[in-house]
């Protein structure tokens, strides 16, 4: 799709033969699969008359620019349900399950610990203008 403006294939002829094409595939797919011909056939034929309805459905949104423009609002409303549901379902199932796991291995070591405590002393290096410019 390098170089191809989306807006000017939005309602051109070859979007609108393709929705044609697509429909009466689509068309003829369900008629033999309807009919019985083919019968070790007839789940490829359903399949790929399943795929060439949706095909027909997308052709037919991207044939029209204000079906388009409503699609492209659809999808970003269902955009910002989705993601909200699925980062809530996330947060409510996935992370409780990680707080017992902190809780028993302190991976931080948070926890006070009874015993002598790890800070070493260090004595302190002079500050004088050598120094300062050493640490930029």
């Amino acid at each position: 799709m390098r170089g191809m403006n989306l807006e000017r294939w939005v309602g051109s002829v070859g979007a609108r033969l393709f929705t044609v094409a697509a429909a009466l595939s689509c068309a003829t797919a369900f008629a033999l699969h309807r009919r019985g011909a083919w019968p070790p056939a007839q789940v490829a034929l359903f399949a790929l008359g399943c795929l060439l309805a949706f095909l027909t459905l997308l052709g037919s949104i991207h044939c029209f620019a204000p079906v388009y423009a409503g699609w492209m609002r659809f999808s970003k409303a269902l955009h910002a349900v989705a993601v909200t549901v699925l980062f809530a379902l996330c947060y409510l199932l996935v992370v409780p399950f990680f707080v017992p796991l902190v809780w028993l291995l302190d991976p931080l070591r948070l926890r006070k610990r009874s015993g002598p405590a790890t800070w070493i002393q260090r004595p302190s290096a002079p500050l004088d203008l050598e120094s300062l410019e050493r640490m930029g």
